[in-house]
């Protein structure tokens, strides 16, 4: 049984066959601050590519 598509769920969809997120994210990565033990940070990826 199929769901109901929403626009939201197209426009992501569309997104990621637009996008080239794996290269956006390599560049972008780097520049990223890395994780301490007294700071919590959220991934990167779970921060620019919502579910």
């Amino acid at each position: 049984m199929k769901t109901k598509s929403t626009r939201r769920g197209d426009f992501l969809a569309q997104m990621n066959r637009i996008v080239p997120w794996e290269k956006i994210l390599a560049k972008l990565s780097r520049h990223y601050p890395k994780a301490s033990p007294y700071i919590l940070i959220i991934s990167f990826q779970r921060l620019m590519l919502p579910d």
